[in-house]
């Protein structure tokens, strides 16, 4: 799929991902009468979970098993780290007005995220000249017969 494609999904999952949000936010308040935080929480973790499989399976079509779900917590956690930093340069240092900065931080957030994603989050096995699919990390040679793992 071209890098144009998954960029319009990627944008797509992502405004989604906002409605949903305010969605499961306000049905959570107004209808199960949980508090506004309780509220968010819930609304975060669905969506947390929506963004994994949407990503994994729809934009980056990428096995959506235990490691890839452990580089999404890490880097989600990271870009979170990124945001709240790139917000408190922006804000503090360069002393923009607060909600440029926070809309800056999170428009470079997204571009790097989708990268981020693509090369490293979800990516993609290779694929051998027999057509099997192949781990980019796990490499294998044949010796007298035997399919062996190349140390990288």
């Amino acid at each position: 799929m071209s890098v144009v494609r998954q960029w319009i999904r990627f944008l797509t999952v992502g405004a989604a991902g906002m409605v949903l949000t305010l969605v499961i936010v306000v049905a959570a308040h107004e209808f199960a009468e949980l508090s506004e935080r309780v509220s968010v929480a819930i609304a975060l973790a669905c969506t947390f979970t929506y963004h994994f499989f949407a990503n994994a399976l729809w934009v980056f079509r990428a096995n959506a098993g235990w490691r890839t779900l452990l580089r999404y917590v890490v880097s989600a956690a990271a870009f979170r780290f990124f945001e709240f930093a790139f917000f408190t340069v922006m804000f503090a240092l360069v002393d923009l007005y607060y909600a440029v900065a926070v809309a800056a931080a999170l428009v470079c957030s997204i571009v790097v995220k989708f990268f981020v994603y693509r090369s490293y989050v979800f990516r993609s096995p290779r694929v051998d000249a027999q057509g099997s699919r192949e781990h980019p990390s796990k490499q294998h040679t044949v010796v007298g017969g035997r399919d062996v793992r190349v140390a990288n």
